[in-house]
């Protein structure tokens, strides 16, 4: 499987942020093979840097954490989930779980 989204670095109002993710991996040899995975942080960012996504993958399992683009620091704990179907049901979930954050 191919990780098929990754987020641009990006720079954030300093402070505080709630911050939902979305991990979407799919082969594009097998038809409906997307796998999805979510995760939240919780993290306090500074506004002159520039962040960025980062990540693991083993099997169906993707850590995911929040580094500096410059240094490569991480300013984030390092969450795991599995990546799996997506259920049609779920979707009215994610769009409140993503209304909730603050960014």
């Amino acid at each position: 499987m191919v990780l098929t989204q990754c987020a641009e670095p990006k720079q954030y109002p300093s402070g505080q942020h709630d911050l939902w993710v979305k991990a979407s991996a799919s082969n594009p040899d097998v038809l409906n093979s997307q796998k999805e995975a979510f995760v939240n942080f919780n993290v306090n960012l500074d506004s002159d840097k520039s962040y960025m996504l980062n990540r693991k993958r083993e099997g169906d399992k993707i850590s995911i954490w929040i580094q500096e683009v410059e240094t490569g620091a991480v300013v984030s704990p390092v969450l795991t989930d599995e990546l799996s179907r997506p259920l049609q049901i779920d979707n009215e979930l994610r769009k409140r779980q993503c209304r909730s954050g603050s960014i």
